[in-house]
C-alpha cells in the first residue's frame, strides 16, 4: 500500500468507529483493527464476502440486496444488521457506505464505517411505551391511513398543530411527487402487515405544513387493540444526520491528508469525543462538545480527570478510565454540568488505542437525556395509575360491602318549615367543605340529611364512605377506621384499609359519634386537624383529604360536661350543626312521606295503592312517633302487607297522642325505651328474622342489642323468644 493507504490504516484502526473498504469487485479490501477485534476474526478471514460470515442469517439477505442496489447505482448506503461479537453475541450495527471516487471520476468502490447501536435498539424498545415522551415523531393511524394521534414530536418536525392532523390522511404528510408510491407502499402494508423500515438505503421525505420538504425515517408497526388495528409510525427527522453524513462523505472523498480526514470523522460524530491519557488528562475533543456544554477548548482541557462530570460522578469516571486502560474497554454512565448550569446525562463508551506508542482511550459520549426523560415520565404515568387503581380497589370494596345495604329513600320528603329550613342550611353547607354535625332523634333521617349535604358537595361524585360508631366494639372500631396491618392483634391475618383511607378525596359519615370511645376521640381528632392517622401497628403516617360528616341522637353538650365527649373534638364537629326536627313537631311532612312509602312499596311488592283515608291520615298527624320517621314507614310497609285492593288500611301504633307540649319535652331515653320494650312484646323478643323487633325497627341486630344494653332493657326471668 502506499503512503497515503498507511496513513489512512493507522487513521482507521484508532477510530472509534468500524471501518473497512471494497473494491470495484464489490469484494472487502480491508477491515480496521477495531472490526477485527470486534469479530474476532482474522484479516484474511474477513477479506471479500468472509465478513458476511458474521451477520445474523435474518439480517443476511437485506444486507446484500441493499450493498447491492447501491453498488449498481454507485451511491452512497446505510443498513442495520446484527454482527456477531467475538464473545459469540449479536449485536446491533449501523453500517453507512460511501463511495470512493478516483482523481479522475472514477469508481474505486466504497468506504464504510460502522458502530455499535444495540444500546440505542433498546433505548427506542422502551421509549415506545410512553408516546408523548418519545423522542421520535409518533402517528398512529387506521389501516385505511387516517391519522388518530400525533405526539409533540410531529408538531415540530412538521410545523402542524396537533389538532390540524388529526383525522386527515396520512398522505398530507407525504410530498406530492411521493403519494402515489407512498399508496402503493401502505396498500402493500395492509396486506402483509409487519414492522418494516422504510428509508434505510434510499431518500424518504416528509412534507412540511409550509410545503417544504424534510428527510426523514419510517418505522411502521401494526397495533391490534380492542378497539380496531392500528399502524404506528415512527418518524425521524436526519437532516442533521443527512448533514453529518454529507460532511463525513465529503471528508472521507476528499481525504489529502490524515489530518483532513481524523478532523472530518471527529466533527462529525454522532456524540462528544472523548480522547484521555493513562492520567485521565483530555488531549483530543470534538466541537459538539464544546456546543453542548457551553465551554471552551481551554476551558474543556483545564478540567480535572472526570472532565466536567459532576463531583458525585467524577469518581466513577476516573474508575472507568483505569478499568478502560487495564481491560481495553469502558462504559460509564455519568452527568455533566453545562456552563449555563443544567445537568445532562451522558452514556459514555471506549477502547484502548495505540498511537505512536502511545495508549489512549477513545471513545464516544453520548447524550441519554430523551431516554431518562421518557424513563422517568413511565415511571410517574405508573405510579399514577398504580394510585388509580388502588384507590379504585379500595372504593370498590367498601361498595361491595356496602351494595346489600339499601337505601328506601333517597330523597328528603318535606315540605314544613323547619324542614325547608333545614335544606336551606344543607344547601348552605354542601359546597364548603366544613364539618357538619347532624343531630335528632332517632329515626328522623338524619342519614338522608348526610347525603344530600354529599350529593350537592364538590366529593359528590365519589362514594359516601359510612361508619356507624355504635355497631361494633371499640377494638373494631378503630380497625375499621383507620386501618390495620397484619399481625396487629390476634385474628388480623391481612392488611386491611380503613374507612378514612377509603373516604380520600371524599366524605365519611360517622353515625352515632357519641358513641365513640374516649381512647379513640383523640385519633379522630387529629384527622380533623391534621389530616392524617396510622393504620393500627403501624408507625407510618397516612395524609388524606377527608370531609367528616357525624351525626348523633346525643346531647354532645352534656356528654362534654359528663366527661364522656372530648371538648376539643366536640367544637371540631360542630362547626356547623343541622338539627332535624322529630316527625311530631312537623305533622305537615306526613302525608307526603306515607305516600312516598306507599310507591316504595308498591312497587316492590307488585300492590297498586289509589286511596288513604283521611281519618287514617288525621290518625297518623295526632301519634307522637317516637320512633319518627323510621317507625312511620314500617307503619306504612305493614299496612302495606296486610292490605288487600286499591285502599290502604292503616292501623295506628298504640300509644300516646299528641295532646300538649309537655309531651316534647319528654325525655328521648324514656320515648325509646318503651318503644323498643313495646316493639319486643309484641313479637315475642324475636330480635333478628324478617318478623324479629330489628326488622321492624328498621336497626341492624347488633345495633338494637347495643341500644337495648344501654337503655337497660332486659327479658324478665321465664320469658321465652317466640318461635
Amino acid at each position: 500500500m502506499g503512503e497515503i493507504d498507511d496513513r489512512f490504516r493507522s487513521l482507521a484502526d484508532s477510530a472509534p468507529v468500524l471501518m473497512w473498504m471494497s473494491g470495484i469487485d464489490a469484494g472487502c479490501t480491508f477491515f480496521s483493527k477495531g472490526w477485527l477485534d470486534f469479530t474476532g476474526r482474522s484479516l484474511e478471514q474477513e477479506l471479500g464476502n468472509g465478513w458476511s460470515q458474521g451477520v445474523h442469517a435474518d439480517d443476511f439477505e437485506a444486507c446484500l440486496r441493499v450493498y447491492r442496489d447501491a453498488f449498481q447505482a454507485r451511491r452512497e448506503f446505510e443498513m442495520e444488521y446484527r454482527l456477531r461479537r467475538h464473545d459469540g453475541h449479536y449485536r446491533w450495527i449501523r453500517d453507512t457506505g460511501v463511495p470512493r471516487i478516483g482523481p479522475d471520476g472514477s469508481f474505486l468502490g466504497y468506504i464504510g464505517s460502522a458502530y455499535d447501536i444495540t444500546e440505542l435498539k433498546q433505548a427506542e424498545d422502551r421509549s415506545r411505551q410512553v408516546l408523548e415522551a418519545a423522542p421520535n415523531g409518533m402517528i398512529v393511524v387506521t389501516r385505511e391511513g387516517t391519522i388518530t394521534q400525533v405526539n409533540a414530536a410531529v408538531e415540530a418536525i412538521f410545523g402542524y398543530p396537533r389538532d390540524e392532523l388529526l383525522g386527515r390522511p396520512i398522505e398530507a404528510l407525504v410530498p406530492e411527487r411521493f403519494r402515489s408510491g407512498h399508496l402503493d407502499a401502505r396498500h402493500g402494508f395492509q396486506t402483509a402487515p409487519t414492522a418494516r423500515a422504510m428509508g434505510v438505503g434510499r431518500d424518504l421525505f416528509g412534507r412540511r405544513k409550509d410545503g417544504s420538504e424534510v428527510p426523514v425515517e419510517i418505522g411502521l408497526t401494526p397495533i391490534e387493540t380492542a378497539s380496531g388495528s392500528f399502524v404506528l409510525a415512527s418518524v425521524i427527522d436526519i437532516t442533521a444526520r443527512k448533514e453529518a453524513e454529507r460532511a463525513l462523505a465529503d471528508a472521507a472523498r476528499q481525504a489529502a491528508s490524515e489530518k483532513q480526514l481524523a478532523d472530518g470523522i471527529i466533527e462529525n460524530l454522532p456524540g462528544f469525543l472523548f480522547m484521555v491519557d493513562r492520567e485521565g488528562r483530555r488531549v483530543r475533543w470534538n466541537k459538539q462538545r464544546e456546543h453542548v456544554t457551553g465551554y471552551s477548548a481551554d476551558e474543556i482541557g483545564a478540567t480535572p480527570p472526570g472532565g466536567q462530570s459532576i463531583p458525585e460522578d467524577r469518581e466513577a469516571v476516573v474508575a472507568a478510565i483505569e478499568r478502560g486502560f487495564r481491560e481495553g474497554h469502558a462504559r460509564v454512565e455519568h452527568r455533566i454540568r453545562t456552563k449555563d448550569g443544567r445537568l445532562i446525562p451522558i452514556l459514555s463508551q471506549g477502547s484502548v488505542v495505540k498511537i505512536l506508542d502511545q495508549e489512549y482511550l477513545l471513545g464516544v459520549g453520548l447524550d441519554i437525556s430523551p431516554l431518562k426523560q421518557a424513563e422517568e415520565q413511565l415511571r410517574r404515568a405508573l405510579g399514577e395509575v398504580h394510585e388509580l387503581k388502588a384507590r379504585l380497589e379500595l372504593e370498590n370494596a367498601y361498595l361491595q360491602q356496602e351494595v346489600t345495604i339499601g337505601h328506601s329513600h333517597d330523597g328528603v320528603v318535606a315540605e314544613s318549615k323547619p324542614m325547608r329550613h333545614v335544606l336551606t342550611q344543607v344547601e348552605q353547607v354542601a359546597g364548603t367543605g366544613a364539618a357538619v354535625l347532624v343531630f335528632g332523634e332517632t329515626g328522623v333521617g338524619k342519614e338522608l340529611i348526610v347525603r344530600r349535604i354529599h350529593q350537592l358537595s364538590l366529593r359528590g361524585r365519589h362514594a359516601l364512605i359510612k361508619m356507624n360508631c355504635a355497631a361494633l366494639p371499640s377494638a373494631l372500631v378503630e380497625s375499621e377506621l383507620f386501618g390495620r396491618e397484619k399481625g396487629a392483634y390476634t385474628g388480623a391475618l391481612t392488611r386491611q384499609s380503613g374507612r378514612f383511607e377509603v373516604a380520600h378525596k371524599s366524605t365519611i359519615f360517622l353515625d352515632e359519634v357519641g358513641e365513640l370511645p374516649l381512647e379513640l376521640q383523640a385519633k379522630l381528632l387529629r384527622v380533623l386537624q391534621d389530616g392524617e392517622f396510622e393504620r393500627l401497628g403501624s408507625t407510618t403516617t397516612i395524609k388524606v383529604d377527608v370531609r367528616v360528616i357525624a351525626a348523633t341522637n346525643r346531647d354532645l353538650a352534656a356528654e362534654v360536661r359528663a366527661g364522656r365527649f372530648r371538648e376539643d373534638l366536640f367544637y371540631r364537629l360542630n362547626v356547623f350543626p343541622i338539627w332535624v326536627p322529630p316527625l311530631r313537631e312537623r305533622p305537615e311532612d306526613i302525608p307526603l312521606l306515607v305516600w312516598a312509602f306507599v310507591r316504595e312499596f308498591g312497587s316492590t311488592m307488585g300492590k297498586r295503592v289509589e286511596s288513604i283515608s283521611r281519618k287514617a291520615l288525621e290518625a297518623l298527624a295526632a301519634y307522637s312517633w317516637p320512633g319518627n320517621v323510621r317507625e312511620l314507614r314500617n307503619v306504612i310497609e305493614r299496612a302495606m302487607i296486610l292490605s288487600s285492593g286499591t285502599a290502604l288500611r292503616v292501623e295506628v301504633p298504640a300509644g300516646d297522642m299528641v295532646t300538649s307540649p309537655t309531651h316534647v319535652r319528654q325525655r328521648l331515653s324514656d320515648v325509646e325505651r318503651a318503644h323498643i320494650g313495646a316493639v319486643l312484646e309484641r313479637v315475642g323478643w324475636r330480635i333478628r328474622g324478617p318478623r324479629g323487633a330489628a326488622h321492624i325497627l328498621g336497626l341492624k341486630p347488633t345495633t338494637l342489642e347495643a341500644r337495648m344494653a344501654k337503655l337497660g332493657i332486659k327479658r324478665s326471668t321465664g320469658q321465652t323468644n317466640a318461635p
